[in-house]
């Protein structure tokens, strides 16, 4: 695990070097947020989808757990668009970073899912 999760911190700094190359600190900040907003977006994502999943009823620890996944789950959308909405205010080149932000979390996602099989 702990491999992977340097794998995934390479890869975001990475981008974001790339980023601050091609576009400076528009870019940058482009690219963080999009890698900021589409990595909660997953994690909100994950963490409702694990509450549906659960069957066995929740304890009085499981509760303040399942309220976090659901407000996170209902925030998320929201959170990503606003982050998306100031990318754009700031600049077309920190728009263009915030969707390879966005497009490099979904990869790094699909390359996880391949890795665990």
């Amino acid at each position: 695990m702990r491999v992977r999760a340097a794998v995934l911190v390479a890869f975001a700094a990475l981008g974001l070097g790339v980023a601050w190359y091609g576009g400076g600190s528009d870019g940058l900040l482009g690219m963080a947020l999009g890698l900021v907003a589409t990595s909660f977006n997953n994690l909100a994502l994950w963490g409702g989808v694990r509450l549906v999943g659960v069957t066995a009823p929740l304890g009085g620890q499981g509760r303040f757990g399942a309220f976090l996944a659901i407000t996170a789950f209902l925030i998320k959308l929201p959170i990503f668009v606003a982050l998306g909405l100031y990318a754009q205010s700031v600049s077309s080149v920190a728009a263009a970073c915030f969707l390879g932000g966005l497009a490099m979390v979904y990869f790094a996602t699909v390359g996880l899912a391949l890795a665990r099989r």
